[in-house]
């Protein structure tokens, strides 16, 4: 109740301090009032990500017996034993290849979001449809944004809980909201989740990114 009523507060500042800059401004993108702080997130399969990583040690491995195969081949072998272990070699780098650009994909995290939704607002809208990194906003009216998100591909409707601290910043005329402090440890249905900051010990939301795993 008390973070809240200082949520409202804070916007009763922020408008009152909006109306003080208003006359300077020739249109309304020109108010110097900053849009809701963010914060960064992004989706990792874990589950296929350590697969595919084990799969190319298997081929690796595999690899390493024909290229032994080959180097230990007789100088008099038959051309058709030769040709045959070469076949391999090349079968097994090609899909040693194609494992490889599977698991960067699957590192860089690029997922496609069908929808996200937020306990302040039913529906947000998300920019790009497939990217590595999304941008969820945060509410500036509390210390606590929850979302439910469907995932393309992903059978689940998963949840993520966000708390933070939020504070009005007046620079250069300008007034806008900052979100600091997010915990190290959201709450999700995700199977995992980490929070990289930075290294800022302010831990602004807004340069921080969320890995979620699943």
């Amino acid at each position: 109740m008390v973070g809240k009523l200082n949520g409202i507060f804070g916007l009763l500042f922020l408008c009152l301090l909006s109306l003080t800059f208003l006359n300077s401004c020739d249109e309304c993108y020109e108010c110097d009032v900053y849009p809701d702080p963010y914060v960064n997130v992004r989706f990792i399969k874990n589950s296929e990500l350590e697969q595919v990583k084990k799969d190319i040690e298997n081929v690796v491995e595999q690899l390493a017996v024909e290229r032994k195969k080959e180097a230990d081949l007789a100088n008099d072998a038959p051309l058709e034993q030769e040709q045959t272990i070469k076949a391999s070699i090349d079968s097994l780098n090609a899909v040693k290849v194609r494992l490889e650009k599977k698991r960067n994909h699957l590192q860089s995290g690029r997922v496609k979001i069908d929808s996200l939704f937020g306990d302040y607002d039913s529906s947000l809208k998300i920019v790009s449809d497939t990217a590595s990194i999304h941008q969820f906003p945060l509410s500036m009216h509390d210390t606590s944004s929850s979302f439910k998100i469907y995932l393309g591909g992903h059978p689940n409707v998963e949840t993520l809980t966000v708390n933070y601290k939020t504070e009005l910043v007046v620079e250069n005329n300008r007034v806008f909201v900052k979100a600091n402090s997010i915990e190290d440890q959201p709450i999700t249905s995700f199977d995992s989740a980490s929070v990289d900051n930075g290294g800022d010990d302010r831990k602004i939301t807004n340069e921080t990114t969320i890995y979620l795993y699943y």
